[in-house]
């Protein structure tokens, strides 16, 4: 039996570490996930997972690193299997109304005070930007699923700047792209 065996590290903004060690045979979906959060203080949590196809050890792992990029996250998502790769907001925009879904309409937009503040980054998630009534400007990360549904990835209006928003979603592609060949 063939045993692949990857590892990769992914350093928070919040100044938290995880290690992620697979291994197994994807072939006999036999695998295994182990994973160690250590914090700043130097305080570590292991932690070990079985799984039986690559598919859902992705997204478990992009599940995790999503948890210690935020405090909480908004609300629940089910990180699911996405197979649409999104070029363009326009194609989001067109999705989401096909789909009966209202994130985009101008009722909304003008609701919320919302701007589009990125084009589509790493594969699926784009910025926006809030202002309150407390007239600050806020930025969220937002994902787009197969359907053209939007959802809140970051908490709503966690960062108060585009470049804080930016960096963590450089970080989430980082880990999406050393995932591929898990």
């Amino acid at each position: 039996m063939l045993e692949f065996n990857r590892t990769f590290r992914v350093d928070t903004p919040a100044g938290i570490t995880i290690v992620f060690l697979r291994t197994g045979n994807p072939e006999d979906g036999n695998l295994v996930l182990t994973w160690t959060t250590i914090t700043g203080s130097g305080e570590t949590e292991r932690r070990e997972k079985p799984f039986s196809n690559t598919g859902d050890l992705f997204h478990f792992c992009e599940e995790i690193v999503s948890q210690h990029l935020v405090a909480r996250i908004h609300y629940p998502i089910r990180f699911k299997t996405y197979t649409r790769v999104w070029d363009t907001i326009a194609e989001i925009k067109s999705a989401n109304y096909a789909a009966g879904h209202y994130f985009f309409s101008t009722g909304a937009m003008r609701f919320f005070d919302s701007k589009i503040e990125s084009s589509v980054l790493a594969y699926r998630h784009f910025i926006t930007s809030e202002q309150g009534p407390d007239n600050v400007r806020r930025f969220s990360v937002r994902v787009v699923s197969d359907d053209g549904r939007v959802d809140t990835l970051s908490e709503h209006g966690q960062f108060e700047s585009y470049p804080s928003a930016l960096d963590w979603v450089i970080i989430l592609q980082d880990v999406l792209d050393r995932m591929e060949d898990i």
